[in-house]
């Protein structure tokens, strides 16, 4: 994902998290049970450890913490509550309950995954928390849904190639519902790179009317033919490098006072976009 704009709120996937439906898979959720639960970055590299000891209705996390401001680290034991929930088709489902007071207030809301944004978990309601989708930029709308979908058919992530054939044991009526979610996700990825190439294009014709005066000011040869100022039609070409996805919008240009002999056919616009969305 691109850089996010400045003032933009911490998101969900940026921060450490604990999920109750993932423990409960695991069974970590039985009674009198003790383990470690860390967390690691992209390269590998640890990211942080808690230590979990479950009881019958709640879960008591050991872990070290310290603020943005301070070098100090404080060792907190937080008891986390458990609240179960009857399933339709039987079973039972499990939920973390946000034990924080936030702005005065005790928030107590039925969730299922916690955050460590701060010295406690709690919910992203309380943390204040956006999902990296609803910050992304115009331009790489879509490109994310684009890519889930690519990943979850067993194909890499370069949207710009075909979409890939209907895995085994995968019904039609789901692959053709997931091909029109791609192709409309797809569409608005790529549409959204274009219009920012456009606008990038657009602002350097703003500032070419001076550079337009100062060669109107030369005088015109005899039998030289003046030309209207270059409004050819828009050239797009893409192409990917790695994650980045890049767009190259071209004008054509006439001959006359506004191009000299040595000018190529098109002026280039190149504008980059991150293909990687978080």
């Amino acid at each position: 994902m691109g850089r996010l704009p400045y003032g933009a709120r911490t998101t969900c996937e940026s921060c450490n998290c604990i999920d109750v439906r993932r423990w409960h898979r695991e069974g970590r959720l039985l009674p009198d049970q003790h383990f470690t639960y860390s967390w690691t970055h992209f390269g590998g590299e640890a990211a942080g450890t808690v230590k979990v000891h479950t009881e019958s209705d709640a879960v008591v996390l050991n872990y070290c913490a310290r603020g943005w401001r301070t070098a100090q680290w404080k060792t907190i034991n937080q008891r986390v509550p458990i609240r179960w929930t009857d399933c339709h088709f039987g079973g039972r489902r499990p939920w973390f309950v946000c034990a924080i007071y936030s702005e005065g207030q005790y928030c107590g809301r039925r969730v299922a995954v916690l955050y460590a944004a701060g010295h406690y978990f709690a919910c992203r309601h309380c943390l204040d928390l956006a999902y990296a989708s609803q910050q992304e930029p115009v331009r790489e709308r879509g490109c994310l849904t684009a890519r889930k979908i690519r990943m979850l058919l067993g194909g890499d992530q370069n949207v710009l190639e075909a979409l890939p054939e209907k895995p085994p044991r995968m019904h039609w009526r789901t692959y053709k519902r997931l091909y029109r979610a791609y192709e409309d996700a797809r569409s608005r990825a790529i549409g959204g790179v274009i219009r920012a190439a456009d606008r990038l294009q657009r602002r350097r014709r703003a500032k070419e009317p001076k550079q337009k005066a100062k060669r109107s000011s030369t005088p015109i040869h005899h039998g030289q033919e003046q030309h209207a100022p270059p409004n050819g039609p828009n050239k797009i070409q893409m192409r990917e490098t790695g994650n980045l996805l890049i767009v190259k919008s071209s004008l054509q240009r006439t001959t006359g006072p506004y191009r000299s002999a040595n000018d190529d056919d098109f002026n280039f616009d190149s504008f980059t976009a991150n293909r990687s969305c978080s």
